[in-house]
């Protein structure tokens, strides 16, 4: 028996992969431009990565259940729907907390990457297949609190 992650397995956890990504960048961004970044230039990430998730979740989809990572995770049908309505609420909760007066300023990059972790955690959440990824899941997903 190995323990090696395959290629298969990384690819159906792109996703929260692209998000972290999303959100990295956005901090990244923010902390090369000091006070001058733009609230509309880290929503139009943030969005455009939610966006490239959904699209690579609709594609990359198996059609059977498929256990990743030796069992801990378990992507099949019901995955899928689940995911693609964390990711459409957080599309949503993005646009209208875009002109919320406590977010603007320097802050808003930092709220929407604890945003992108939150949603990372309910993916984990979604996707777990035993109980300490169920732990994770939650914990990643608290983040933000």
């Amino acid at each position: 028996m190995t323990n090696a992650v395959s290629l298969e397995e990384i690819l159906q956890i792109v996703p929260i992969l692209i998000l972290l990504l999303t959100g990295l960048v956005g901090l990244f961004i923010k902390t090369v431009q000091q006070e001058k970044t733009s609230a509309a230039i880290i929503t139009s990430l943030a969005l455009a990565g939610l966006t490239i998730s959904a699209f690579w979740l609709a594609w990359a989809t198996p059609t059977e259940s498929k256990t990743l990572f030796s069992g801990s995770l378990l992507v099949d049908g019901f995955t899928s729907p689940g995911i693609l309505l964390v990711l459409l609420g957080a599309a949503l909760t993005i646009i209208t907390s875009l002109g919320h007066v406590s977010l603007k300023g320097s802050h808003y990059s930092e709220y929407v990457f604890l945003l992108l972790c939150s949603v990372i955690g309910a993916i984990t959440f979604i996707l777990a297949n035993n109980l300490m990824v169920v732990f994770i899941g939650m914990e990643i997903m608290s983040l933000g609190l």
